[in-house]
């Protein structure tokens, strides 16, 4: 008996030692580095989640001022998109959270299910798929880019970490178009204006004029790596905050209607259009609350060249008086946007499945001014 205790002791030893020869050795967490263009994302290192899939991961950039925000690259190879799920916190074939302060974000577990086009899987090259972390006040923030646990007995596995401090104040925020935002009238019949004619008309305005920021479905490409013939160093990864306005995205004023020209199809539904605005008071940035408000449904059109944006002006909403000088620019963001004081939650409305990865995620327009009454 004796012999007993010292005899299972080394059973027991032996049997843990044993068991963890078995277990899985993975690589130390790695930090995501800040890339800047295909060259750089191409160069980072290879974290392989079995199955056929692998994939590289970059960050836009390490720091931003507090209401902006910052996408997280992944580039894949062998994913193909679940087509139903749970949770918003996508990114490819992994998924993201976001640690604030030692607090840990909790995980949206709506469910969801859609259908992959094929035309998402046409594109010859590995699809970039992204996801906008808003940063929505000063502080440091870290992001956990963890696998996608394969049933409820699984865990999730830690793959690699980024840290995102946000510092000072963006300057000047976007905004959405008020809340709630609804469709007054298909006019491409009622109308005897010709310029209303083939253009979808929304009633907006200045109230309940909340910051915002452009966002990305993280099950969908945001872009896919350019042909081996293409210099891979001067092509910059794409972004969703555009500083160049885009030629072939128009805005000018038609009476008290803001007309949008898009020479790019566009989708939406009416009671989220994926359309933020800024605006200038005599040439010096009006920046909005923070805040949020209730999106509404409504119905969707696709293939929309024309928008006519029935904005009701609201001088006490903008801090103007008559005679002010307001200017007005607007982004179409391809993927919806989201308010910018909720860090990872999506909320506008996604774009469809069957996006064309050539064109970009936002399409900005020219500053048009005018003048208050």
């Amino acid at each position: 008996m004796r012999l007993f205790a010292p005899v299972m002791l080394i059973v027991l030893t032996a049997a843990i030692a044993v068991a963890a020869d078995h277990l899985p050795v993975y690589p130390p967490v790695p930090t995501v580095a800040v890339v800047k263009n295909w060259a750089d994302l191409l160069a980072q290192p290879v974290i392989d989640l079995g199955g056929g899939v692998r994939m590289r991961l970059g960050l836009e950039a390490a720091t931003c001022a507090a209401g902006s925000g910052v996408l997280v690259y992944c580039l894949t190879e062998g994913f193909t998109p679940p087509q139903s799920g749970s949770g918003e916190d996508h990114l490819g074939p992994a998924r993201v959270s976001l640690t604030v302060a030692g607090v840990r974000n909790s995980r949206e577990l709506s469910m969801w299910s859609r259908q992959i086009a094929d035309d998402q899987h046409r594109a010859l090259g590995l699809p970039l798929y992204a996801r906008m972390i808003t940063i929505p006040k000063a502080g440091t923030y870290v992001v956990e880019i963890e696998s996608v646990p394969a049933n409820d007995f699984t865990e999730a596995r830690l793959l690699a970490t980024a840290t995102i401090v946000g510092a000072g104040e963006v300057e000047h925020p976007w905004g959405n178009l008020g809340s709630p935002s609804s469709l007054v009238a298909e006019m491409r019949e009622e109308s005897a204006d010709e310029a209303l004619v083939k253009a979808i008309v929304i009633s907006c305005g200045f109230t309940n004029f909340f910051r915002a920021i452009p966002t990305w479905d993280g099950l969908l490409p945001l872009a896919n790596l350019p042909g081996a013939d293409r210099d891979l160093i001067h092509q910059l990864l794409p972004t969703l905050l555009p500083v160049t306005p885009d030629s072939r995205f128009n805005l000018s004023r038609h009476g008290e209607v803001l007309m949008l020209d898009s020479e790019v199809p566009m989708f939406f539904c009416a009671g989220c259009p994926p359309f933020l605005v800024r605006c200038w008071i005599n040439d010096q940035p009006f920046v909005p609350a923070l805040g949020s408000g209730e999106m509404n449904g409504g119905a969707c059109f696709q293939d929309v060249h024309r928008v006519a944006l029935h904005c009701e002006l609201d001088p006490v909403a903008l801090k103007a008086r008559s005679g002010d000088r307001i200017s007005a620019q607007i982004l179409y963001c391809r993927g919806g946007w989201n308010w910018s004081g909720e860090s990872v939650k999506h909320l506008a409305q996604l774009e469809t499945s069957d996006t064309d990865p050539d064109l970009p995620a936002a399409l900005l327009s020219n500053r048009l001014e005018f003048t208050v009454p």
